[in-house]
């Protein structure tokens, strides 16, 4: 029971006690009795008054337990004692029996019996205990900055004195002092609580309160537009290129590169640019012109990349792409990419050569040599490295069955001027030799090649450079009854005339 509760049932009981006590005998109270009375309680010192009313106070509280208090069955007790209590000690306060005291003396009864049995109840209930969060800072937090928190406990006890502390954020006990540091909590709104322990084992009602941290200020770059003109470009045509930046972060950012590819895996960007600082909400625009795609396509995916060495820090690294999707029209005649037989049968590249997008010597091997598997076609005739205006006549493509086989010193008479003669074969170490020549005139004079390499000439023509005329594939060496032969496949040649 409250101690206010308390107060309130001794005050009604004392209170109905005095009024029982004077219906009683108020017929017998006279004015000389009343003043000397008063006379001899003046003269009463605390001491003395308590030893009046002791036997009164122990009747009525020796058998007070906390779980009695306020119980119909002990305020009846209550009441009873102090009635005969005032009955029985009053008397002996005059040199002679006299009538029932006065209110005034009464009133003095009640005080120190109320005091009394106050005092018994109280000393079985816990003093309490509270804590108090005095201090969190910084609040609000940036992430990544260290808060401290402090914190401070209280008890009713006045012989009592704090002996622990719990800190708790999401739960999780973080710190047993009166005063802490953390770092690194997520951004977000974290709730922390706190409670004490006092010398009797006693924990407060934990304190509660909010840690909000926020997000760094960084900055956050991201392409907010992306065009080119005309939109579905045409092969070979220049194509006007425009990208929009934009700094939606909370800070500048330093310096970093922006890169368009015109195809998403061509190997190298098409434009580039420098750009030293964005700051915070700042546009800008990037324009270039790109010379013309090498070949059409009904679907290709072009894409602009910011930062992409990753030197500036983001609030959001995943935004830095944009890709779109495209059409490229073709140029007329429509040109076509064929696959070079060595490239289909044996996977091995033609130095020089193309992939099927156009670009050339975008792979690589199983032999580790740089070139592509394909060439271009219009109408029947090759494309000298995709372009249609500049065609020649294939001279010979040997069909994947077809085979060659030529001695030592034997001369091979392709066609169109060219001819391929075996000038050396060293069967142990599995290499020819030959010598190419145009017209009976050498060109490309006893190159060595292993069995299983791809011999290639490459050739300046009609203002295009590294265009592969001459492609054979060394098959197999091996001794013949004579002399040592070498068996040639997949040989693709085309003419040196070009309009």
């Amino acid at each position: 029971m409250s101690k206010k509760l308390t107060e309130k049932y001794v005050q009604e009981i004392v209170k109905e006690a005095t009024k029982r006590v004077l219906r009683r005998q108020s017929e017998k109270l006279n004015e000389k009795e009343i003043v000397k009375l008063e006379k001899r309680l003046k003269k009463l010192s605390d001491k003395e008054k308590l030893d009046y009313f002791e036997e009164a106070v122990n009747s009525v509280s020796k058998d007070i337990s906390q779980t009695e208090i306020g119980s119909e069955e002990l305020l009846e007790k209550i009441d009873a004692s102090l009635t005969e209590a005032f009955e029985k000690k009053i008397p002996e306060l005059l040199s002679k029996p006299i009538l029932p005291p006065i209110a005034k003396t009464i009133l003095i009864a009640i005080g120190i019996i109320s005091v009394s049995i106050l005092g018994l109840v109280n000393d079985d209930t816990p003093y309490r205990v509270e804590a108090t969060i005095d201090a969190i800072n910084p609040n609000p937090a940036t992430e990544g900055e260290a808060i401290t928190v402090v914190g401070s406990g209280t008890t009713d006890d006045p012989d009592g004195y704090i002996t622990a502390y719990e800190w708790q954020i999401e739960s999780k006990v973080v710190s047993n002092r009166e005063r802490f540091t953390i770092e690194n909590l997520p951004v977000g709104r974290h709730t922390i609580e706190f409670r004490v322990r006092d010398n009797n084992g006693e924990w407060s009602e934990p304190a509660e309160a909010y840690i909000e941290v926020l997000p760094l200020p960084l900055p956050d770059l991201f392409v907010s537009e992306f065009s080119l003109d005309p939109s579905t470009p045409v092969q070979y045509d220049p194509v006007s290129v425009q990208i929009g930046l934009r700094n939606q972060g909370t800070a500048r950012s330093g310096s970093f590169i922006v890169e368009w590819r015109a195809g998403e895996n061509y190997r190298e960007p098409a434009c580039t640019w420098q750009v030293k600082s964005l700051a915070a909400g700042e546009e800008r625009i990037l324009t270039c012109t790109y010379e013309g795609y090498p070949s059409w396509y009904k679907r290709l995916t072009t894409r602009v990349v910011l930062d992409p060495s990753d030197e500036v820090v983001e609030s959001d690294e995943e935004n830095n792409i944009n890709r779109a999707t495209i059409s490229v029209s073709p140029a007329s005649p429509a040109v076509e990419y064929v696959m070079y037989n060595v490239f289909r049968e044996e996977e091995s590249v033609v130095e020089g050569g193309l992939c099927e997008d156009g670009t050339k010597n975008c792979r690589k091997d199983k032999w580790g040599n740089v070139g592509g598997g394909y060439y271009a076609t219009v109408d029947k005739k090759v494309a000298l490295n995709g372009h249609p205006d500049k065609l020649a006549k294939l001279i010979l493509e040997q069909g994947i069955d077809d085979k060659k086989v030529l001695a030592v010193g034997e001369t091979w008479d392709v066609g169109g001027g060219w001819a391929l003669t075996v000038t050396e074969i060293d069967v142990k170490k599995r290499t020819v030799w030959i010598s190419l020549s145009y017209n009976g005139k050498p060109i490309d004079d006893e190159p060595a090649l292993p069995e299983g390499a791809v011999y290639t000439y490459l050739e300046d023509i009609a203002g295009e450079t590294d265009v592969p005329m001459f492609v054979t594939y060394m098959d197999s060496v091996f001794e013949g009854a004579t002399t040592n032969m070498v068996q040639l496949r997949y040989t693709w040649v085309i003419s040196r005339d070009v309009p």
